[in-house]
């Protein structure tokens, strides 16, 4: 099962952020297309906190996972 947050058709994004997010190839592949999205640092993030995350911590959250 994809990522929730993962929309688009063509140039997929995230909106567990608060602006546009695009993931990146890494991201892509290890959370936004199956169960792996349950490890993403965006996602447990806005989960958690029940609204979409600011993009400037979802960069700092995502650079800190990898």
């Amino acid at each position: 099962m994809k990522c929730p947050y993962l929309k688009g058709t063509y140039l997929e994004s995230c909106k567990a952020t608060r602006e546009v997010y695009i993931p990146s190839q890494f991201e892509f592949g290890e959370y936004c297309t199956h169960n792996g999205h349950k490890m993403c640092s965006l996602y447990t993030k806005s989960v958690s906190e029940g609204r979409p995350a600011v993009t400037a911590d979802a960069e700092n959250l995502v650079s800190s996972a990898k």
